[in-house]
């Protein structure tokens, strides 16, 4: 296990095989995690609790308690004799001019310091992700959209073995770091402020579409180049579907109640066969509405039908050799099937549909630990 060598909470310097640092003082427990301060070591350094990370001091001495080295008393000083003939002044108090000074506030364990948004991003919050220091949601200031913050830690990704299609399967742990995404899907005002920006042609939309609509008729190249513009990207499949699954172990983003679906999404059952405005149904737990659908949305990865039997743990980035691009979620003219989580499909790159859109991630998230 490999040997930390910063404070969580200051960031300073942590000598190896010690536990105090030697900026803010504070002492670490080994076995101690980042972000819920529980005792809880086993499972190799990672907390059942919050999935954040320990500091292992010595594994042999996990959860041991700490035992400072004492140090040497200094030598008594000797004063020097006064002369028999000479009365012993009073003492005069003299001021001390460093311990008059305030001693700075001691970061408690339970205090996460706040770590500012790169530039182009604003707090929408005062409540912090503990195991980043970030708000737990911000703004775009380039597009003005409200992005909420997926915290890191392991999911399940992929169909169970009773249900959804051959490339679904098999369902694998994946792991990530955390990141921000939009809380709805890129509308078609916004979009038309970024072709304003970038001199780029506004694509057509629908009859039923307008402004506050989810932006369709774009191609993957267009929502890679606004993403662009906005300092942003499209997510990876897997960030996209830990955000569907919005932290619960389920079919779809609320449950496993079929009949819910059209809370949360619009699909062919109630949507009249067309889109409508971003934000109208329910947001799932990490506060994102739509999620599930209203139109198709585009991914980062490249499709591979045999991926998940190869793909890697931590971040998974798709298939080198795909030919076509990963999208996601439902859409105003598919199926309830297409709610589920797990669901995959994939279209051309230069494909444009009226049921296909997208929304955008930040990914400059590091944990504390790392910064």
């Amino acid at each position: 296990m490999a040997l930390m060598n910063r404070c969580p909470f200051c960031m300073g310097s942590l000598p190896l095989n010690a536990v105090t640092c030697e900026h803010c003082k504070f002492g670490v427990t080994p076995g101690t995690c980042y972000a819920c301060k529980k005792q809880n070591a086993p499972a190799a350094g990672v907390c059942a609790y919050c999935g954040g990370k320990y500091l292992i001091v010595d594994e042999s001495g996990l959860n041991a308690a700490v035992k400072k080295k004492k140090e040497p008393a200094p030598p008594p000083v000797k004063e020097p004799p006064k002369p028999a003939a000479e009365r012993p002044k009073p003492a005069v108090e003299t001021p001390d001019p460093v311990a008059e000074q305030p001693k700075p506030a001691s970061l408690s364990p339970q205090t996460t310091p706040s770590r500012a948004l790169p530039k182009g991003f604003e707090k929408l919050t005062d409540e912090l992700n503990e195991a980043t220091g970030f708000p737990v949601a911000a703004r775009c200031l380039a597009d003005a959209a409200e992005m909420a913050l997926i915290p890191a830690g392991k999911f399940s990704m992929g169909a169970l073995d009773e249900e959804g299609a051959r490339d679904e399967h098999p369902c694998h742990v994946v792991s990530l770091e955390a990141f921000y995404i939009d809380k709805r899907q890129v509308s078609v005002a916004q979009f038309r402020k970024f072709c304003a920006a970038t001199k780029r042609e506004m694509r057509e939309q629908p009859p039923w579409s307008g402004d506050a609509y989810p932006v369709v008729n774009v191609n993957w190249y267009d929502a890679t180049a606004y993403c662009e513009w906005a300092r942003k990207s499209l997510p990876t499949e897997a960030e996209w579907e830990k955000a569907a699954r919005s932290g619960i172990e389920a079919t779809y983003s609320f449950g496993e109640n079929e009949r819910e679906i059209g809370d949360y999404t619009w699909y062919a059952a109630n949507s009249k066969q067309q889109a409508h405005p971003s934000g109208e149904k329910k947001p799932n737990n990490y506060g994102l509405h739509e999620m599930p659908g209203n139109v198709l949305e585009w991914c980062l990865d490249g499709y591979g039908e045999n991926y998940y039997e190869i793909t890697p743990e931590a971040d998974p980035r798709g298939s080198d050799s795909a030919i076509v691009i990963v999208c996601r979620g439902a859409a105003w003219d598919l199926d309830g099937d297409y709610a589920r989580c797990a669901k995959r499909g994939f279209r051309q790159p230069d494909a444009r549909r009226d049921n296909l859109g997208f929304r955008c991630v930040s990914s400059f998230l590091t944990p504390l630990e790392k910064a």
